[in-house]
């Protein structure tokens, strides 16, 4: 019998690769071939069709599709609706695409994680370039939605294909490299695609999804499913906060641009959906809030906008060992950051402002700077569109706009460089300064080194600072010892003076210092003199004793 090979070499088999060659020639590639002619994309539709006329014939002889079929069936498919789709038959494109994602039958588990059975190398390796395929049959589909004006479906398709995750073996292989451009293509193709959604969309997408975060937790009253429900006397309808959505999105660019990557962000696991939601709801609310007249309405709106948009920072992030722009911005969310400092100045807290707006400012040149470094690498998750520099011109805007209110000492610093860092440390040691006596932080044993400084220091004034350092690092009941008999201190006190005059304060740090002995603390108690057993070359106490008890 025939292999595949063989019967696919007698019927296109050599034009198939003389046309995958003669593809590539033409300078396009196989993801963009729009340079051929018509005449070449029909005749690949019906090279692919004979290919796989040829594999049903086979697989219905054998009674069984083998893992090469499988190969052949994947690509040709796949070609097929790539072709297709430059021809417009978009139709047609979406059954290709439909197929391959039906016939590799990838299996996903209960947290949307692709998974593989598969043992050997060979088979790895397959199952791997079949996950390749899915990612771009995902595209291909959503690509020709799109153009048939079905755009939901589209958007939905690419859904689908984003909560797929890679499983860990491939993750951790040389496969990633493969693996990584098809996932960051569909990632920025979906991108694009969202910000081509009308705003009604993405605000009716929000408030289901609002929705269903506040719903009642089962444990729990107060708190909602993913976010801590807003209190009656604040809480919004879901037609206003529809209407905050799409006006948000139409006059706040900031605000757009996190909707529209939050959504893809969302299905692709870039952000957690605590986050993203608490920043929409949030702005939501601070933008209701500069409407409304009441006062303490504002009030309450304000407030719950700064919890909201706290929230968002606290939770936001890639997931631990990434390495995506929410790691390399050090967890750092610009948006979030603007929106809390948009609370804080309408609550005429500007110094807090100021610091916000200053974090939105660096995370957003961090961001930049992972995207500078990625296009350099060869690889664009397609996120970097130039609105970075949007976000960031707008955020300068709000520093210069809030300058003025602070004092001016804060100002000098930030206008000098000292960012976000500098200005909180400047913060902390004025607010250090301020503090009463009592508050203000202390070394360790501070009061006891006080307490003892001051019973030295009565005895002797005038005692060198590195003989006071010898004291003060005894331990604290026989320095109390020595300080109960005037006596001991005076003798302990010129002998360490003796000892940093004559060998220097090298020597004074590894000097023992002599302990009062038993029958020392007896002779003090008794008042007699142990100095007066001293001889003229200055024996050390320590040596008096020994000579009195020999």
């Amino acid at each position: 019998m025939l292999t595949i090979r063989d019967s696919v070499a007698r019927s296109p088999s050599f034009r198939f690769v003389a046309l995958d060659a003669g593809l590539k020639a033409e300078g396009q590639g196989e993801d963009d071939a729009s340079g051929c002619s018509e005449a070449l994309f029909r005749s690949a539709i019906d090279l692919y069709t004979d290919v796989l006329a040829v594999l049903t014939t086979e697989t219905a002889a054998s009674g069984q599709s083998t893992a090469e079929a499988v190969d052949w069936r994947v690509k040709c498919l796949h070609r097929r609706a790539m072709a297709h789709a430059k021809l417009g038959e978009y139709e047609a494109a979406v059954r290709d695409a439909e197929a391959v994602i039906e016939m590799v039958g990838i299996e996903v588990d209960e947290v949307g994680r692709i998974t593989t059975t598969t043992t050997t190398t060979t088979a790895t390796a397959r199952r791997e370039e079949h996950c390749v395929y899915v990612l771009k049959a995902y595209h291909r589909k959503a690509q020709a939605l799109w153009s048939m004006g079905e755009k939901v479906r589209a958007v939905t398709t690419y859904k689908e294909g984003l909560s797929l995750s890679l499983p860990p073996s491939i993750e951790s292989s040389e496969s990633a490299v493969l693996l990584a451009p098809a996932a960051d293509g569909i990632r920025a193709a979906a991108t694009l695609m969202v910000a081509e959604m009308p705003y009604s969309w993405l605000a009716a997408y929000y408030v289901t999804l609002l929705a269903k975060c506040e719903s009642p937790h089962p444990l729990s009253r107060r708190d909602g499913l993913v976010l801590r429900r807003v209190p009656d006397s604040v809480k919004l309808d879901a037609a206003r906060v529809r209407g905050g959505l799409v006006d948000g999105m139409d006059g706040d660019v900031v605000f757009r641009r996190a909707c529209q990557m939050g959504v893809v962000d969302l299905w692709s696991g870039a952000q957690r959906m605590k986050s993203l939601c608490a920043y929409v709801r949030g702005s939501v609310y601070y933008r209701c809030a500069t409407e409304v007249p009441d006062e303490a309405m504002r009030d309450g709106l304000l407030r719950q906008a700064e919890m909201d948009a706290t929230v968002a920072l606290v939770y936001y992030g890639d997931e631990p060992g990434s390495d995506g722009p929410r790691a390399a911005s050090a967890r750092s969310y610009p948006a979030g950051h603007a929106l809390r400092g948009r609370c804080y100045e309408a609550r005429g807290e500007n110094v807090l402002a100021v610091m916000d707006v200053l974090q939105a400012i660096e995370g957003a040149a961090a961001a930049q700077s992972w995207h500078d470094g990625d296009s350099d690498d060869g690889s664009d998750d397609g996120s970097d569109d130039g609105s970075d520099d949007d976000d960031s011109r707008v955020f300068e805007e709000a520093l210069s706009r809030l300058l003025p209110r602070i004092p001016e000492h804060y100002a000098a610093a930030i206008n000098e460089g000292c960012g976000y860092a500098g200005l909180r440390k400047m913060i902390e040691v004025e607010r250090e300064r301020m503090q009463p006596e009592f508050m203000k932080k202390r070394p360790k044993y501070y009061y006891y080194y006080e307490w003892m400084k001051k019973r030295i220091t009565e005895r002797h004034p005038e005692i060198a600072e590195g003989v006071m350092d010898k004291l003060l690092a005894l331990d604290a009941g026989e320095l109390d010892l020595l300080l109960q008999y005037p006596q001991a201190i005076d003798a302990t006190v010129h002998e360490l003076e003796s000892v940093l005059a004559e060998r220097g304060g090298d020597a004074l740090e590894t000097y023992e210092v002599p302990l009062l002995s038993w029958g020392d603390v007896q002779r003090y108690k008794s008042g007699k003199e142990v100095s007066e057993l001293e001889n003229g070359d200055g024996v050390s106490s320590r040596r008096a004793t020994a000579a009195i008890e020999g």
